[in-house]
């Protein structure tokens, strides 16, 4: 039953990230609706994308014929799409984070010079961007979950790193079990991010690991039934957690 349930569990997390499951083509949003608009608009190859306290939708970076970009668009409800200030650095396989106060934290990501520390902050209000100084890893296809206490966990590569908004700082905070990417982040109702799958060393990991910000932890959670990988961003995920998953983190009955 368990295993069952882990593997519910697991499924119910990559159908939110990629709207399928591994093998499965993935589903296409009604025409109409800003994805497809920014697509229709030039969406690039990993590019990153993050929805705005306002609704609209931000789509950053990402890699085109010409090579990287720092191409910013905004699609709005209405299906209007507009260009914004570029990023400061062209980059793709980024994060977008949307912080506590509405502004969005890009990090890491692959830039014509290679794998990057860099991240930036934009505000829609002010269409702006800022430097937000340097992870302490380069990082490519890694998730950045806000927190409940208004911070960002970064988990990729090797490890994992907190970006504290109030300070534009980032912090190193642990090692992971193993070095992954294209992983899935869930926060729990608990404050905890759990750290689903993903690859490394050229293979899907069955492996899950738990990150508790009161402690500053990274411990190792219960093996998945099968390898799971999710597409090359990972798949930051917000809101509330099924409870199979919350089971899967919770540990062995005692």
């Amino acid at each position: 039953m368990r295993r069952l349930l882990i593997a519910i569990a697991v499924a119910f997390t990559l159908i939110v990230c990629i709207g399928s499951l591994p093998g499965q083509p993935v589903a296409q949003a009604p025409a109409a609706d800003s994805a497809s608009r920014l697509a229709d608009a030039g969406g690039a190859f990993r590019d990153s994308r993050a929805t705005l306290r306002d609704g609209r939708v931000l789509m950053t970076g990402g890699r085109r014929a010409g090579g990287m970009t720092a191409r910013t668009l905004l699609a709005a409800a209405d299906g209007t799409v507009s260009e914004a200030t570029p990023m400061r650095v062209a980059r793709s396989g980024h994060s977008s984070t949307v912080l506590a106060d509405g502004r969005v934290l890009v990090a890491g990501g692959l830039t014509p010079e290679g794998l990057t520390t860099s991240a930036e902050i934009y505000d829609p209000a002010r269409d702006r961007w800022t430097d937000a100084g340097s992870m302490n890893e380069p990082r490519v296809a890694h998730t950045a979950t806000l927190l409940l206490d208004g911070r960002v966990l970064i988990a990729g590569g090797s490890s994992v790193e907190i970006f504290d908004p109030a300070q534009r700082r980032f912090s190193f905070f642990g090692v992971l079990s193993p070095s992954r990417s294209g992983h899935a982040a869930a926060l729990l109702s608990d404050g905890r991010v759990l750290l689903v799958g993903g690859s490394g060393e050229g293979a899907a990991l069955d492996f899950a690991d738990l990150f508790d910000p009161a402690s500053g932890r990274v411990t190792a959670a219960n093996g998945l039934a099968a390898a799971r990988t999710s597409p090359p961003h990972g798949c930051p995920r917000r809101g509330p957690v099924p409870p199979a998953l919350a089971l899967l983190a919770a540990g062995p009955p005692t």
